[in-house]
This record gives structure tokens, C-alpha cells and sequence, in this order.
């Protein structure tokens, strides 16, 4: 509310001020009124689904799951305010809410006219899907580094084939040759926790220092978690193994 006052050349301005923010909120548009679906109030219909996007720690960390949201879906079918009802972690909430923001809708209806409702939707997050399998293989084997990724995480979580984590180990190999820091990452997971291959903590600072030297700050702490059970020789030969496969290209 505008405050009286004497008027003098200070206030005679706020006062003009005051009155054309006045004016402003006046032309507004006043909040949609928002229903809940049931009874008159139809459901909205999703007409267009974006895909949401892994995050890099989750997807390093084979993490899977469904975050649910709470969603306002406007009058014109898109989505208005959006909040995590049950959280996910690791960076997939926010890629939850990035892509339904741009999902669209017909929207709900009560009485034949376009309304606002709130409701809950589930996002999944899962890393790979099975009938993507043969396509995958055939771009890994023609040298596809981020197929060669791929099918390492497939053969590794048992994502189409059957798992086989030695089949793993091949194709993240492969494509670490070519400079993959997600596949460096993956193969010292697979020599820390001894997954297709026995537990070596030499091999998994190599690998993580490899793909903490590519840029990957999640490798860079798992290299220290490593790093803090190794001895002063153990941390030696193994960057001695990095600046060797550095040089070369390959370890040995």
C-alpha cells in the first residue's frame, strides 16, 4: 500500500512510481486455480516424454532407480512448479526435474475447459535397455568407444546378455584404449571390488588416476580412498603403470 505523505519533488516521484507498480500488478495475470484429478477433473495426457539424463556420479556408480515428483500441469499442457516427492540421490533428482519441465500434456479438464491439476509422475533411471543390446555390439565392435562402454556396462550389470564380467573387462578395456575416462574409471572399480578379476589396489589407483588425470572428479576421490590402505611402494609401482600406459597407449 502507498504510505500518505507532504508532498515534495522526492515523494511527488515515488508516488508516480508507486502508482504505475500499481498499474502493473492490476494487468497480471491472477495464478491459475489448481485441482486435484477425480470427480469432474479429468487426468492430463502426456503427449511428449523427454528422457531424463543419468548424472556422471550415478551412472559411474551403476546406480538405478525412479524418483518420483510432484507436478503442476498448466492450462496449456505444460509443467509449472515441479518438487521431488521421493528422492533418488546422486545428482538424478535434478536430472528428474531438467526433463519433466519439458515434458507436454493435454491438459486436465473439468466441465470441457482446459484446468491446472497437481499429480505425481515417476521418472525411471535406468542404465541401459536390453533391446539395445545387438545395435550396441555392432557399433562397439566397429570401434565405437561409447559403444564399447556400453556394451561393458550390458555384459557387467547383465543388461541384454547374461552377465559376464571377463566379456566387461574386454570392452572397457577397449574403449580406455581409446581415451574413455568413464572406461578407466570402470575398470578400477572392477580391480578394487575384484569383479571378474581378483582385488588389486595397484591396478585400481592405475586406472583412477588415469581418469582422474582425464578430468573425473569422481575418480579422484576413489583414488584416495585406495590410496589410504596402499603402501608408499604399492602407490609407486602404480604410477609407474600410469605413466606407462600414458606413454604407450596401453599398459603392457
Amino acid at each position: 500500500m502507498c504510505e500518505v505523505r507532504p508532498i515534495t519533488t522526492a515523494t511527488l516521484l515515488f508516488g508516480i512510481l508507486c502508482v504505475s507498480h500499481l498499474q502493473g500488478v492490476a494487468g497480471q495475470d491472477r495464478p491459475e486455480k489448481v485441482y486435484r484429478i477425480g470427480g469432474e477433473v479429468s487426468a492430463p495426457e502426456l503427449k511428449h516424454e523427454v528422457k531424463p539424463e543419468y548424472s556422471e556420479e550415478a551412472r559411474l556408480s551403476k546406480y538405478q532407480g525412479i524418483a518420483v515428483l510432484w507436478i503442476i500441469v498448466q492450462q496449456n499442457g505444460t509443467v509449472g512448479d515441479a518438487r521431488v516427492a521421493r528422492s533418488l540421490g546422486l545428482g538424478l533428482d535434478e536430472k528428474a526435474l531438467e526433463a519433466v519441465k519439458q515434458w507436454r500434456f493435454k491438459p486436465a479438464e473439468k466441465g470441457g475447459r482446459p484446468v491446472a491439476v497437481t499429480m505425481a509422475v515417476e521418472v525411471l533411471f535406468k542404465l541401459c535397455d536390453p533391446i539395445d543390446f545387438k545395435s550396441t555390439k555392432r557399433s562397439a565392435e566397429q570401434g565405437d568407444a561409447s559403444a564399447q562402454l556400453g556394451l561393458g556396462l550390458m555384459y557387467e550389470t547383465g543388461c541384454g546378455p547374461l552377465q559376464d564380467l571377463k566379456a566387461a573387462m574386454v570392452w572397457y578395456q577397449k574403449a580406455a584404449s581409446q581415451q574413455n575416462r568413464d572406461a578407466k574409471y570402470s575398470l578400477g572399480n572392477m580391480y578394487e571390488n575384484g569383479e571378474g578379476v581378483a582385488a588389486d589396489d595397484v591396478e585400481a589407483y592405475m586406472w583412477y588416476s588415469l581418469a582422474a588425470n582425464d578430468g573425473l572428479s569422481l575418480a579422484k576421490s576413489a583414488q584416495s580412498r585406495v590410496s589410504s590402505r596402499m603402501t608408499p611402494t604399492q602407490i609407486a609401482q602404480a604410477e609407474a603403470l600410469a605413466r606407462q600406459w600414458t606413454a604407450s597407449g596401453s599398459r603392457r
